[in-house]
């Protein structure tokens, strides 16, 4: 829960409007977002977009993250008892372990792409990584 906490903190909060189009999705998807004459359809909103795409990658980091902890776990435990029967099968599970650990990487990235540029320059500058 920590994790998320810490992406919640900083991601755009959900919206009385968000709330309402999921909780009345129904409604939302048989009226095509229609609300009233010369309006904007519901769904149509930039903010309501970006809340989306960073929970979206919170939750894709948070999975990946939990399935790499997973594996980690069961790498060691059996790196630890030495039940690996030959180095091809060692091999394959350090490989799955790396491709949660990459895909974690790559979910948070997306998080960070989401986020305003000077944010990203502040954050930078305050952990002393150079700029790309």
């Amino acid at each position: 829960q920590e994790f998320k906490r810490l992406f919640d903190e900083y991601s755009d909060p959900v919206s009385y409007k968000q709330k309402f189009l999921d909780q009345n999705a129904f409604l939302v998807y048989y009226t095509k977002g229609y609300d009233g004459p010369g309006r904007k359809k519901l769904e149509q909103d930039v903010v309501n977009e970006r809340q989306t795409l960073q929970f979206g990658a919170r939750n894709e980091a948070w999975v990946a993250w939990e399935n790499f902890l997973a594996e980690w776990e069961y790498y060691v435990r059996n790196k630890t008892k030495g039940t690996f029967q030959n180095q091809n099968e060692d091999d394959e599970d350090f490989s799955y372990m790396a491709s949660y650990l990459v895909g974690t990487i790559r979910a948070v990235d997306s998080y960070l792409q989401l986020a305003p540029a000077e944010d990203l320059a502040a954050a930078r500058k305050e952990a002393s990584i150079p700029s790309t």
